[in-house]
């Protein structure tokens, strides 16, 4: 089962501040995929993280520190299909 996407005009007030964060992170680190909607709702691993914030706070929160601190080069950290 997939969670429905979340519109940023259906963001809760708990939601915002992640969705704001995510959005922001994701044009600056991940951009080589699509992962914003043409509606602005966040796809791809994003997307359940909002449906429960506090979690998804906390899972972001270590995506950015893995992704911003890691020694490794992103060939070797990251596996790519094309």
């Amino acid at each position: 089962m997939r969670l429905p996407l979340i519109a940023p005009a259906d963001l809760s007030d708990a939601q915002k501040p992640l969705y704001a964060d995510m959005k922001q992170g994701i044009a600056s680190n991940f951009s080589d995929f699509r992962a914003v909607a043409e509606n602005g709702a966040l796809m791809g691993p994003w997307n359940p993280w909002l449906h429960e914030p506090v979690i998804g706070k906390a899972v972001w929160d270590l995506t950015k520190a893995m992704s911003m601190q890691a020694s490794l080069p992103d060939a070797a950290r990251q596996m790519r299909f094309w």
